[in-house]
């Protein structure tokens, strides 16, 4: 359940920022395309690691636990916005 809550935030989370990078009043005008390819990918890396952590939890929970733990260290830092 944990793995799949996380995946379905990701998936929010991708989906709040296509809106706001697609509506210029949302995000700053002068947004560089680049953030957005990085935002994306930065999406599609977590949901894939989420679900590979789903999988990998029924055989090597410590090895899905590192995953669930490593993940969110660009949404925590803010890595992607400070680039923005």
């Amino acid at each position: 359940m944990y793995g799949i809550h996380l995946a379905t935030m990701v998936l929010i989370h991708y989906f709040i920022w296509q809106h706001a990078s697609k509506h210029s009043s949302l995000v700053k005008e002068d947004l560089d395309p680049r953030i957005n390819k990085l935002a994306d990918r930065l999406s599609y890396l977590a949901i894939i690691s989420y679900i590979a952590a789903i999988m990998l939890s029924f055989w090597r929970i410590e090895a899905a636990l590192i995953i669930y733990a490593l993940v969110p260290l660009p949404y925590i830092f803010g890595w992607i916005y400070r680039l923005a």
